[in-house]
């Protein structure tokens, strides 16, 4: 266990694991013992990368848990503060009777929502490439990273918003 603690620290010391860090270090060794019990040397895969593999797709489903918690957390009825003269602003307030910006405003919560299920490099390629129009050399130039990565990153979170918001 200690011989693979660091990576166990390395795997979840992500940005995107902050603010459950405590719960993803107690999935990450539930996954280890349980990668411990399930390893078969005789097929050829090293150890390290089996376990590496476990504890991703443990993070991977603890992620996807705390995005469906976070689904339901906002609603309508969600408090913004107060209004000018002192009582309670919801959010329904804000948008309206007009069904079209609550239709609106439901799209860009599923899609804020969905953004959350993103890496930070890939938020930022969306919002470079997409909402400010950068070609891929510029966004890549500004990032500090090669167009090739750019694409690479855009096209998997593209992906990833496809499959959040059907």
């Amino acid at each position: 266990m200690r011989k693979y603690q660091r990576l166990i620290y390395h795997l979840i010391n992500k940005p995107i694991y902050a603010p459950y860090r405590d719960e993803a270090y107690a999935v990450a060794l539930l996954a280890f013992c349980k990668a411990r019990r399930e390893f078969d040397s005789t097929r050829g895969v090293p150890f390290v990368a089996f376990l590496v593999r476990r504890i991703e797709d443990a993070l991977l489903l603890l992620r996807r848990q705390h995005y469906k918690k976070s689904l339901r957390e906002i609603s309508y009825e969600t408090p913004l503060g107060l209004s000018g003269d002192g009582e309670a602003l919801r959010l329904l307030d804000v948008l309206g009777d007009d069904g079209k910006d609550i239709e609106r405003a439901d799209l860009r919560l599923d899609l804020c929502q969905a953004k959350a299920l993103l890496t930070p490099l890939q938020r930022r390629v969306i919002e470079l490439v997409v909402h400010r129009g950068f070609t891929q050399r510029q966004a890549a130039e500004n990032l500090g990273i090669s167009q090739q990565a750019v694409s690479k990153h855009k096209r998997r979170a593209l992906a990833i918003l496809r499959r959040a918001l059907r």
